[in-house]
């Protein structure tokens, strides 16, 4: 992996550092990440028993999959090698892996992109909601 791969990698890890505050005593979340070898990046968002998701589970002392609450996968997306700045808008004409990251790793923390039929809430829908509706098999 070259240099500047780690150096955006941990850039987007730092991101959400500064934002997520541990509470002392408290476990951070446990992130895997992952290089994949196809045009795309993921990030699983394992739910638990109760509906949840991972990382809420774990705060009450759930169990880990594969030593992590989830997983972000990202994939071989020609991006910029050129330093990481955080904008609102592109620095370059070249996907950024900072920017990916990040994105991803919200998905991992439960932070969801459909929201279609939900009513406004202070909590996240659970995770396996989806399975209800016309997708049910």
């Amino acid at each position: 992996m070259p240099q500047w791969e780690i150096d955006h990698s941990l850039a987007a890890i730092q991101y959400w550092a500064e934002i997520i505050k541990v509470i002392p005593g408290q476990s951070p979340a446990i992130v895997n990440v992952a290089g994949i070898a196809i045009d795309n990046a993921w990030a699983s968002i394992q739910s638990s028993p109760d509906g949840g998701n991972k990382v809420q589970a774990h705060s009450r002392g759930g169990s880990l999959t594969y030593g992590a609450l989830g997983m972000v996968a990202i994939g071989q997306m020609g991006f910029s090698a050129e330093a990481y700045i955080p904008s609102q808008l592109p620095m370059t004409r070249k996907i950024g892996l900072a920017p990916v990251t990040i994105h991803e790793i919200a998905h991992q923390m439960g932070i969801a992109s459909t929201i279609d039929g939900y009513e406004a809430s202070p909590h996240f829908a659970r995770s396996d909601k989806w399975l209800d509706g016309p997708f049910a098999r």
